[in-house]
């Protein structure tokens, strides 16, 4: 039979115990999150890449249904934008379909504020998935590690130099979901970073046609 005095040394390590079963449920559930959350990436990537190669969505059947959604058709556009990334359709085919269904104003306009909902939205679903107290993501090799130190250190300029180059690349709203950078840094380095891109394509679309 236990005495008290053995009953309360009992206690901590069933209390620890508790505590390191807890932990261990968590871990798991963010590990689970973060596959189902990869899962759903790919599938997505595979159905946008599917759309675009089948010739099934385009930049003429985009801007023909635009076209016929009357005073409906702007909003609709932004939405199908998010969607677009979403499903990895590449970025340059909503921002030339905006030139051509709204015009030189319009389009500039309606190009550039769907770019940035559309480079927003899957961040914040990443973002999401990942869960806010799970550590930031630290490649084995050093050379990305050291990548994603200087996107850490200065991320506003580091986000306005990728979407400068990247412009709407999926993956790397995806990625830098997983790094340590802010929102509102995210954010505000794309808005910079997206606008010369975006005039450029829509300036380049409005010469060809």
């Amino acid at each position: 039979m236990n005495t008290p005095k053995q009953h309360r040394a009992a206690l901590p390590s069933v209390e620890a115990a508790s505590v390191a079963a807890t932990n261990s449920h968590g871990n798991l559930h963010k590990k689970l999150r973060v596959v189902l959350a990869a899962l759903a990436m790919t599938a997505l990537a595979g159905v946008g890449i599917w759309l675009v190669q089948t010739g099934r969505f385009g930049a003429e059947q985009l801007s023909a249904w635009v076209a016929s959604l009357g005073c409906w058709s702007a909003p609709t556009f932004l939405l199908s934008f998010i969607i677009g990334q979403l499903l990895y359709v590449p970025g340059t085919l909503f921002v030339g379909a905006a030139r051509v269904s709204f015009g030189p104003g319009w389009g500039v306009l309606l190009a550039y504020l769907g770019a940035l909902a559309a480079i927003t939205v899957p961040f914040l679903l990443a973002r999401y998935a990942r869960g806010t107290a799970q550590a930031a993501y630290r490649p084995r090799f050093s050379f990305l590690r050291r990548a994603l130190d200087r996107v850490e250190d200065r991320p506003i300029q580091s986000m306005v130099l990728l979407r400068t180059v990247l412009f709407l690349s999926p993956p790397l709203n995806y990625a830098l979901a997983f790094t340590s950078v802010r929102t509102r840094d995210y954010v505000i380095g794309s808005a910079i970073g997206l606008f010369v891109p975006t005039f450029v394509v829509t300036f380049g679309v409005g010469w060809l046609l």
